[in-house]
């Protein structure tokens, strides 16, 4: 017979029985010949996961750093509803080495499409920059500070702190212009520098960011 007898669970024809498990717990065989058993699974750990994350307050600038270690290869930062003080400025970003803004050195590309306010078919857009004396990488422009339209997105910052290889991000998100244009954005950008990055830097060309936050993430792939 097969079941439970008891406090123990019989396995039908083969004499062996095991003792039953408490709430939660799967039960596993032993090995060929041997009394299953009960045991508490381990939880499996995530592979992304929250380190911080930035709230803006009025701020001329926002920094995202100090929180890279050798637990994770690459980081993701959501950017969550940025509002800014002022119309018609650029969103613009860069890597931070030892706690600072790096200010020179980056390239940048940016295919987008966009809509305007009066209706229409989406416009294919593209732009970018690059030079060793180009000073940021840009993540949106021209934009509305009426309060309800924002910039939100996923900023992806690969292996900051490898000391061989220029510093590689991408920008997918989008914004609406002063004008009421709303755009979809992709940006791939880099810092040309193989010194181990510490963060990065979020500002506008003018005036302050409002409201709005920085959630970053740390990626483990082994």
């Amino acid at each position: 017979m097969s079941g439970i007898v008891g406090s123990k669970f019989n396995h039908r024809g083969s004499g062996l029985v095991g003792s039953l498990g408490t709430d939660g717990q799967h039960m596993l065989s032993s090995g060929a010949g041997k009394s299953n058993v009960f045991e508490t699974v381990a939880a499996a750990g995530a592979d992304l996961v929250h380190l911080t994350t930035v709230s803006i307050s009025d701020d001329a600038t926002v920094a995202v750093d100090g929180e890279y270690s050798s637990t994770y290869e690459h980081y993701l930062i959501i950017i969550s509803n940025v509002v800014t003080a002022t119309g018609a400025v650029d969103f613009n970003m860069q890597i931070n080495e030892g706690g600072s803004a790096v200010t020179s050195g980056y390239k940048w590309a940016e295919t987008a499409y966009y809509h305007s306010g009066t209706g229409g078919n989406s416009t294919y857009h593209g732009a970018g920059s690059a030079g060793s004396t180009v000073a940021l990488i840009r993540i949106g422009n021209n934009s509305d500070n009426n309060g309800t339209d924002t910039q939100s997105g996923e900023l992806w910052i690969f292996d900051p702190l490898d000391t061989t290889r220029f510093k590689n991000v991408r920008f997918t998100g989008q914004n609406t212009q002063d004008n009421d244009t709303f755009f979809c954005r992709d940006v791939a950008g880099k810092l040309q520098s193989a010194t181990a990055s510490t963060g990065v830097t979020f500002y506008t060309s003018s005036g302050n960011l409002t409201s709005g936050s920085y959630a970053l993430y740390g990626l483990k792939t082994s």
